[in-house]
């Protein structure tokens, strides 16, 4: 993030700088030449304020320090809740911070990155993990980063600072990046973690995006907000006191409960911007969101009339958003949204709307008038995801049932898994009928086929069903003293397979069934197996159950809906008729 002269202002603490000078000490005594002390604090203070530097939906302009409006979230473990006012706080060394989308993951890795350093001293480095080059592992990018704030780059650093407890590595966004390179650095971390365990590590991840597997970290889960934590954050985020008091009372006498939809500080914080701009109070969720779009890209003249910001295009504000959720929905296949990349996107978006304009000048549009995308170090980047998920959510509802057909068959084949389920979230809010029928009742027809939604799960059906989905089966390579491990890989989802355990009585047979030619082969002779057999319908019972019990419901609710249809068209008819 670019800083600007009035954001340069946190300096070290005199007991932090203190540390600084010790550690450059220390290490002065193993490596030539010898490390300047004040060099190494100029370099961590920008640094700090670096990642303190961020654009809101409030400041889109230009960035604000994030201790203009931090709000300390109430994190749980174990559970036992607390709230983390600097890194000191968490027990544990290497620490999964994990939550759904806007419960301010980022903002609270920034914020214990920053006082880590201005506070304490600490070498602290934080990394969006999608700007990250994939093929270099996490101990070489630390090494070139020490280098970086002017101490030696090599292990003999590492070490020492990792000894003394004077070195935190800050690792956000794990859900922002495809599937292949997140499995890339899920491994990449766990080996790190266990050959540094001295080293702090903080990674930010949504719930979905499977994280919490890997064992070297613990999990931390941040809170929904309550009305007391919603209120403080209003006040914050409020410049005018009475704005926010009548904010305040506007959410008590609500008769929708308003409150309740704050759960998270994005919540609050795009309330805030709309209330400042039409005085109103969402009903729903997805009005938060809805509403963003038209406030961002038309405030300026509400907010400085008669001032009206130059637009490149000729068109309507109703034709940029449609543009843009289009822009939205193809973005989410974009591993990274380069400038090549972006421009590709934006002109397959403003043909789709059937645009004659410039893929550059819309760009150029929505970021200078709106600021919901971004451009920096020649990649584009969304005010927040769960912007660009909404809007592709927008999108995918937007056309026929064909298209919607097709839009979400595409979906499905999206790179980020964790995107995808937010996109469909987000759908189901918008239209949840179009939602069920178009969109889960086919994948969870898909996930479970060939079975009908009222078969029984048996041993007959759960093989018919091993039989559609299983990738292979593999044997742990590592064996149990009391037996052995073994994993039924499924294209249902490749990152979860069904995990068995053979007991050493049973290790022949697992080798006999593992050594058949062909998956059927393996299956049928592991069926065979009493024990096997059992836990293996267990496992498929627990995995395909769910989704047989929502295909039913869904029918269901499919079936009430054409009723009501067709009751609706008997009276129309028959209003028609002069009944």
């Amino acid at each position: 993030m670019e800083l600007t002269n009035k954001l340069v202002e946190a300096a070290l603490t005199h007991a932090a700088s203190a540390t600084v000078k010790r550690i450059a000490t220390l290490l002065s005594k193993k490596t030539e030449p010898r490390i300047d002390p004040e060099l190494v604090e100029s370099r961590l203070r920008y640094q700090a304020n670096s990642v303190l530097a961020v654009k809101t939906l409030l400041s889109t302009e230009s960035a604000v320090s994030i201790k203009e409006f931090y709000c300390a979230p109430r994190v749980t473990v174990g559970g036992k809740s607390f709230v983390p006012e600097n890194s000191g706080k968490f027990q544990k060394d290497h620490i999964l911070i994990e939550g759904v989308a806007g419960q301010g993951k980022s903002i609270l890795l920034r914020y214990l990155c920053a006082t880590s350093i201005i506070n304490d001293g600490k070498i602290a480095f934080f990394y969006e993990l999608r700007r990250l080059d994939p093929l270099k592992p996490l101990f070489k990018i630390l090494q070139e980063s020490l280098a970086g704030i002017g101490i030696p780059g090599n292990s003999e650093s590492i070490r020492s600072l990792a000894i003394s407890r004077d070195i935190e590595i800050y690792l956000d966004g794990f859900d922002e990046v495809d599937q292949k390179t997140a499995e890339k650095i899920d491994r990449d971390i766990e080996y790190f973690a266990k050959n540094h365990p001295f080293i702090k590590i903080f990674v930010s991840a949504r719930p979905h995006a499977g994280l919490s597997r890997n064992s070297a970290l613990v999990t931390h889960r941040i809170e929904n907000l309550n009305r007391a934590d919603a209120f403080r954050l209003i006040k914050t985020l409020c410049k005018d006191e009475t704005q926010a008091k009548s904010l305040q009372d506007k959410l008590d006498k609500h008769d929708g409960d308003a409150i309740e939809l704050l759960e998270t500080p994005l919540l609050v914080t795009l309330l805030v911007a709309q209330y400042a701009y039409t005085q109103k109070v969402p009903e729903q969720l997805t009005d938060f969101y809805d509403s963003i779009f038209l406030l961002l890209f038309e405030r300026h003249d509400a907010y400085k009339a008669p001032f009206v910001r130059t637009k490149r295009l000729p068109i309507t504000t109703h034709t940029y958003r449609k543009v843009f959720e289009q822009f939205c929905f193809a973005s989410l296949f974009a591993n990274t949204l380069s400038n090549s990349n972006a421009d590709a996107v934006a002109r397959w978006a403003l043909n789709g709307q059937k645009v004659e304009a410039d893929s550059q000048d819309f760009l150029a549009d929505v970021s200078t008038v709106s600021s919901l995308i971004n451009q920096e170090g020649g990649v584009w980047s969304f005010i927040h995801n769960s912007v660009q998920e909404y809007y592709a959510a927008a999108y995918t509802l937007s056309g026929t049932d064909r298209e919607l057909t097709e839009r979400a068959g595409r979906l499905a084949k999206a790179p980020n898994p964790s995107s995808r389920e937010q996109v469909f979230r987000f759908a189901k809010e918008i239209d949840e009928y179009r939602f069920i029928r178009f969109i889960d009742l086919p994948r969870l027809e898909s996930l479970s086929s060939p079975l009908e939604a009222s078969a029984a799960l048996t041993k007959e059906t759960s093989k018919q069903w091993l039989l559609a989905h299983c990738t292979s089966i593999e044997e742990d390579k590592i064996p149990d003293k009391d037996g052995t491990f073994f994993s039924v890989h499924l294209d249902t989802n490749p990152n979860l397979p069904l995990r068995l355990f053979a007991p050493s009585a049973l290790r022949k047979s697992l080798h006999s069934a593992l050594a058949q030619n062909t998956i059927e082969e393996q299956l049928g002779e592991l069926l065979d197996v009493g024990l096997f057999a059992q836990r293996i319908v267990a496992e498929v019972e627990k995995r395909v159950a769910p989704w047989l019990a929502h295909r039913l419901e869904y029918q269901q609710v499919i079936l009430e809906r054409e009723q009501g249809e067709l009751k609706a068209e008997d009276f129309l008819q028959e209003l028609l008729n002069g009944g």
